[in-house]
């Protein structure tokens, strides 16, 4: 070990290296986050979860289900390298709305199959709208006032 080494400066900067970019979470596409949010629940439920729903999709929840099951079941998928990564690709940005959206949301999938036309599994209001986003079991989504919300 040695201390009290001379460093470079630049290797404290808060600049971003070249090539990258940086991203304020405070400019999320709500519209795109909810369609990655969408695709991700599709591909649990077809995928990983005998066509249920995840129970949960909080960042926790997240992490738990990539520690204990994620990575056994897709390895037993024996997928390409590029489709693993694909895949573990859209389930990272499937999480961005979790991650980033600021504002209430409701998510109630336990026990719900994809395909459940009528049975609304997560709900958000975005900022500055009277409506709450309504995502359906069948994945379709529609703009409901507070008062048709779910109880």
């Amino acid at each position: 070990m040695k201390f009290d080494i001379p460093l470079e400066e630049d290797l404290f900067s808060m600049e971003a290296p070249a090539g990258y970019t940086v991203w304020d979470a405070k400019n999320l596409d709500v519209q795109a986050a909810e369609a990655k949010f969408i695709e991700g629940l599709r591909l649990i439920a077809e995928r990983f979860n005998n066509g249920f729903f995840p129970d949960g999709v909080s960042i926790h929840d997240y992490q738990k289900w990539m520690n204990d099951d994620y990575y056994k079941q897709r390895a037993a998928m024996n997928l390409p390298k590029e489709e693993a990564d694909t895949l573990n690709y859209k389930l990272f940005e499937s999480s961005i709305l979790i991650r980033f959206f600021r504002g209430e949301m409701t998510y109630r999938c336990k026990g719900v199959r994809l395909g459940e036309t009528e049975t609304p599994i997560f709900w958000y209001r975005p900022e500055k709208s009277e409506t709450y986003r309504v995502i359906y079991g069948d994945l379709h989504v529609e703009d409901v006032f507070p008062e048709n919300l779910p109880k």
